[in-house]
């Protein structure tokens, strides 16, 4: 049994006794945790187990002995990149995202895939659109220097079937589309996307973009689970706004959405699962505030929804806290970023 700590730390346990087999530790330079923090998940391949670090680093473990066995440089902790979830192995490919997007950097977000054995990035999708694609264009006017978020911060799945492998992506940085300079029909993709990617390559086969200019931290950026639902293959995620979405897990197609609780941000169009802001969250400007049920706890968060196949039931973890919410003015070029928003707890709002 292998488990994971605080800290970085992985401890290896004999199953029918509880006696510690082997305990490791890597080391992390301290600054890099208050970017991370915890570590949701470990992958474990063939007679070796896969770490992503505060560092954003990723590294091998020997799952007999506990010793390291490779480490690959990731990203630039410096630059607020950092890792809350692990890797998984995906037709033999080691394939996680990176999160602390924040900041505003040449590199932006994105997911990779390294050689298990050896530790070599084989390849690297970004999970913002780049120059010379159509999707770059759903950014407005916005410099490239000025994009920022689409944090991958929750481990894919793989479905074996097709060969695919799936992730959310986060919202846009600022959270807030006036903060950003844009508006809420600036799609900014790919965040809150589900991103269908080729294991081998990287190659990204389809997204669908859930909330397009997302402006409330409204994210879809969690578990995707995968079912097979009257002969369907089906991809089931739900984001922080608890709208529970069922797509076609083979084409991106969109199936179905669900209002899973109350919420009062957006009106909901089922038949073609599209979304559209409240007025005046729309039409809102710097300093403008308004409510919204649920606020940026969620709804639905990170602690996992799972499905019984054999009852047709998911169950799914939901919270209701509304916010007032406000866009703050942004600061401009590399270096800078965050949030710039503020809200505050509205328990009796609705």
């Amino acid at each position: 049994m292998f488990l994971t700590h605080p800290n970085n730390k992985i401890q290896a346990i004999d199953a029918a006794t509880g006696d510690l087999i082997w305990e490791y530790q890597y080391v992390f330079p301290p600054a890099s945790k208050m970017l991370g923090g915890p570590t949701r998940n470990i992958a474990l391949w063939q007679d070796r187990l896969f770490l992503a670090t505060y560092d954003a680093a990723i590294v091998a473990i020997d799952a007999r002995t506990g010793q390291q066995l490779w480490r690959s440089q990731k990203a630039d902790y410096q630059e607020a990149f950092t890792h809350s979830a692990g890797p998984i192995v995906a037709n033999g490919i080691v394939i996680s995202g990176i999160n602390g997007c924040e900041l505003f950097t040449e590199a932006g977000c994105f997911i990779t895939g390294h050689d298990p054995d050896t530790g070599e990035e084989l390849w690297r999708t970004s999970t913002l659109a780049l120059p010379g694609t159509p999707e770059y264009a759903t950014w407005g006017d916005i410099d490239p220097d000025r994009r920022g978020g689409g944090d991958v911060w929750i481990a894919g799945s793989y479905d074996p079937a097709s060969d695919l492998v799936y992730f959310g992506t986060s919202q846009p940085k600022p959270w807030a589309a006036p903060s950003r300079g844009m508006s809420v029909d600036d799609a900014a993709l790919f965040t809150n996307s589900t991103l269908a990617l080729r294991p081998e390559t990287g190659e990204l086969a389809w997204h669908f973009q859930h909330v397009p200019g997302e402006t409330i931290d409204m994210e879809v950026g969690f578990e995707r689970i995968l079912a097979d639902i009257d002969g369907m293959p089906v991809l089931l995620t739900v984001g922080k706004d608890g709208i529970l979405w069922k797509l076609n897990r083979e084409t991106g197609e969109y199936i179905d959405l669900l209002d899973t609780m109350s919420q009062t941000i957006f009106a909901v169009d089922r038949d073609t699962g599209t979304l559209t802001y409240r007025e005046d969250i729309a039409s809102a400007g710097i300093g403008d505030t308004y409510t919204a049920c649920p606020g940026i706890y969620g709804g639905h968060n990170w602690q996992s929804a799972t499905y019984d196949a054999s009852r047709h039931l998911l169950f799914l973890p939901v919270h209701q806290l509304c916010l007032g919410h406000d866009a703050e003015r942004g600061r401009p070029g590399p270096g800078w970023g965050w949030l710039w928003g503020r809200c505050r707890d509205l328990p009796h709002a609705g």
